[in-house]
């Protein structure tokens, strides 16, 4: 994949990079292009839509929401793009190369593994499971039909964190003895309904829904606050956590699991939200003590968002070594 940051990425100029990195050995010429399908049109889906049409040999052929009106918008002014409410639908087409994911977080790996036995290639956002069984279920599946499943953890192809991570692993600043990891952002409360929301008319529920129950919808926004709720999110630890802990993995080069791990978190505000927005564990690795703290209360006297006093930061891990430290 063509080397970028986290940021550029979600600007757009990753898409050139992922396009190549899907299809492998494939030659790309103006007459040979990538069919890319996009699965998911919410504002991550329309941003890759957007991207993928900046790219001369890259075609956008279908997307797919249930949601009508976001697919409808993603597809406008796109000639001969295929709409498909209905991933099936996509998947069944034959001159699909490639498909992007960028659906609610329960669909993640159910999408990803029917992509691969439908014989295309795969980027899904992260995280890229609703929990450890459906990921391991996903890798399987693209070793068993001999597919590229890529992740949305972009902060993997940033050449600093590349230098950063075998600078650690070869002992350049020495032993490395604890490890702070955070994201400490500020968010407003979801809000609080008193009776089940109904559906908009637009969007297919069953489809939306998918593996996950189709529960009646209590909060007041039907995108994108599902994240605060655990049918179909994972939370601030499930959202910005996962990329400052595949940094950390990265870095300290782990490919393998915490020895002892401790989690704690409460959600603060009186709202329709049910995952912690103030969430800390501690883990333990090979002597390294990790300490994770996830949050994203907002200091209402200033109306600033919180960061750590030492670093001023409000994201990132501060590695501390023998030889000095490291903020990435």
């Amino acid at each position: 994949m063509k080397p970028t940051s986290r940021r550029l990425f979600t600007q757009g100029t990753a898409a050139t990079g992922l396009a190549c990195s899907l299809i492998p050995g494939r030659v790309i010429g103006a007459n040979n292009r990538v069919n890319i399908g996009v699965i998911g049109c919410g504002g991550k889906g329309r941003g890759h839509v957007n991207s993928f049409d900046g790219l001369a040999d890259v075609s956008v052929v279908a997307v797919s929401d249930p949601d009508t009106t976001r697919m409808n918008q993603a597809a406008k002014d796109r000639s001969g793009v295929a709409m498909h409410q209905d991933l099936r639908n996509l998947l069944e087409m034959k001159d699909l190369d490639a498909v992007v994911i960028a659906t609610p977080n329960h669909w993640h790996s159910l999408a990803a593994i029917m992509a691969c036995q439908a014989g295309k290639h795969v980027y899904v956002e992260k995280p890229v499971s609703h929990s450890i069984h459906e990921g391991r279920k996903m890798v399987e599946a693209a070793r068993k039909y001999n597919r590229i499943v890529q992740a949305g953890t972009q902060q993997r192809s940033c050449p600093a964190v590349q230098e950063c991570a075998a600078d650690v692993q070869a002992g350049k600043y020495g032993k490395v003895l604890w490890v702070h990891s955070m994201k400490l952002g500020a968010r407003s409360p979801i809000g609080k309904v008193s009776a089940p929301v109904p559906v908009p008319g637009n969007i297919d529920y069953n489809l939306w829904a998918g593996p996950a129950p189709m529960t009646p919808v209590h909060r007041k926004k039907f995108h994108y606050d599902w994240h605060w709720q655990w049918n179909w999110g994972d939370g601030e630890m499930g959202n910005w956590g996962v990329h400052y802990l595949d940094d950390l993995r990265h870095i300290l080069g782990w490919n393998d699991v915490p020895t002892r791990v401790v989690s704690a978190g409460a959600r603060w505000w009186d709202d329709d939200g049910q995952t912690p927005n103030m969430h800390l564990a501690l883990m333990e690795h090979k002597g390294v003590a990790v300490v994770v703290d996830i949050r994203n209360m907002q200091d209402f006297a200033t109306g600033r968002k919180q960061g750590a006093v030492y670093l001023k930061s409000t994201g990132g891990n501060y590695i501390m070594c023998e030889k000095g430290y490291i903020n990435a």
